[in-house]
């Protein structure tokens, strides 16, 4: 695996979701406070990592980081800092490595649950036909031409539940990013409307998963904050190594 860092200090940033290349603006302006590091995962688009076999899973996603990690002796303790699926994958993490993760955020993150209430969401707002095309669509797996990491997703989402099941995130710094400007599908406005709605939810609910945590909305923002507005994601970041170092600052905020 390619793995990139830069800076120094206490905590880590990892950043975890994309490659490295999607990560550069906002890990040079992070490693002028800390050290942060990202990395290119197994079977990534253009990546620089070796590829491995597929489908692949977030259990596999989170053993290939803590290998990494240790290999490498990068020293924790870590804040992750996740995105789409890599927010799932960090939640994933921090629940089996609680003593290596001190903070995290979590930028328009997928939620546990995701998959679920949206199946049940589409089936009450269209047609038996449609509603069962839609899912089928939603559950066939693209290609490796057009998607070489092949996650399954349904297994991930399974695995994260089960995981935080038994082990609840500790209580630690964590601050939720939400996109505010939805990336428009062109489909049905109707169902554009609930699955905009439902996304706001569990970003709710995973800002609820820790006591205290922050929540913001990227108001210029779809889908690929860190790209559209990376200042918001620089300062989430910061104001979470903050609160790693000095704890009594958090609440107070």
């Amino acid at each position: 695996l390619f793995l990139h860092c830069t800076g120094s200090g206490a905590p880590t940033v990892v950043f975890q979701g994309g490659l490295t290349t999607d990560w550069a603006g906002v890990q040079a302006k992070v490693a002028r406070v800390t050290r942060a590091c990202s990395y290119d995962p197994a079977n990534g688009v253009w990546g620089r990592s070796d590829p491995a076999r597929t489908p692949r899973t977030a259990r596999d996603v989170v053993a290939d980081l803590h290998a990494l990690l240790t290999a490498a002796k990068v020293p924790g303790p870590y804040v992750l800092a996740g995105h789409s699926d890599g927010g799932l994958f960090a939640q994933l993490y921090a629940s089996k490595h609680p003593a290596q993760v001190k903070g995290l955020v979590l930028i328009d993150a997928v939620h546990q649950n995701y998959y679920a209430r949206r199946v049940a969401m589409l089936e009450t707002l269209l047609p038996p036909a449609a509603s069962h095309a839609t899912v089928r669509a939603l559950r066939a797996r693209q290609p490796a031409i057009l998607d070489p990491e092949q996650i399954d997703i349904e297994t991930s989402l399974a695995q994260t539940r089960a995981a935080l099941a038994t082990a609840p995130l500790h209580p630690m710094p964590l601050f939720v990013l939400t996109h505010g400007h939805p990336d428009r599908s062109a489909s049905n406005p109707r169902v554009d409307a609930a699955d905009e709605r439902l996304w706001r939810q569990l970003q709710d609910e995973i800002a609820a998963l820790i006591p205290h945590s922050k929540h913001a909305a990227a108001k210029r923002s779809g889908h690929d904050i860190h790209h559209q507005q990376p200042e918001l994601v620089i300062s989430a970041v910061h104001r979470v190594v903050q609160a790693v170092r000095h704890p009594t600052s958090w609440k107070a905020r």
